[in-house]
């Protein structure tokens, strides 16, 4: 009769930090391999991250929060939270609701149910320190309809945590969300499409 497998890795430890300029290889990585099954997707470049997020008013490197998962000999990247505090009235941001916003939070499959996104989430309500806190939505921080709807972010057609689609993943964050008290505040748009047949047709 076989011995059953025994786990030999040693435990890892995920460690939660700030965005630091030195990790931006490692998030336009992750962001890539995260996102890449969407339907709208597009390649993010560290180049494009930089020029949209990280020199933009709205950007504060304490809302942007790293989770590491650190080994003996090395750590790699396995999830982020992204919170924003609202924006200086200035420019683009004059006239838009001074809400208090999570652009989105991921986790690296791998690392799911091990408490990594409730760490995330908690970390980055913890530095929002206020109420009510929204989550995706087109009109978020650098990434929504805002700085203009372009790959490789998400615009009209898209919410940037919540995809409308309704794909299985996206379900997952929406009862992982749900269970610690947040609820649907705008559903968003709905769209429709008209199949022309030759009698519409010009």
């Amino acid at each position: 009769m076989p011995m059953a497998a025994t786990r030999t890795d040693p435990p890892v430890h995920v460690v939660l930090r700030r965005f630091d300029e030195v990790d931006l290889p490692a998030l336009v990585a992750l962001w890539n391999e995260a996102f890449c099954d969407r339907h709208n997707f597009w390649p993010l470049t560290a180049q494009v991250f930089r020029r949209r997020v990280l020199t933009s008013p709205a950007f504060d490197p304490g809302g942007l929060i790293l989770a590491w998962a650190q080994g003996e000999e090395n750590s790699m990247l396995v999830g982020f939270v992204h919170a924003f505090k609202p924006a200086p009235r200035l420019g683009q941001y004059r006239n838009w609701p001074p809400q208090h916003q999570i652009a989105l939070l991921y986790v690296r499959p791998g690392y799911r149910r091990q408490g990594v996104g409730s760490r995330l989430l908690q970390a980055a309500e913890n530095w929002l320190y206020y109420c009510p806190v929204h989550i995706g939505g087109d009109g978020m921080a650098c990434y929504g309809l805002l700085e203009g709807p372009m790959p490789p972010f998400f615009g009209s057609t898209d919410r940037l945590a919540i995809e409308a689609a309704g794909a299985a993943e996206e379900i997952k964050l929406i009862h992982f969300l749900a269970r610690r008290g947040y609820a649907v505040d705008d559903a968003g748009d709905v769209s429709m499409v008209l199949a022309l047949d030759g009698a519409h047709q010009a």
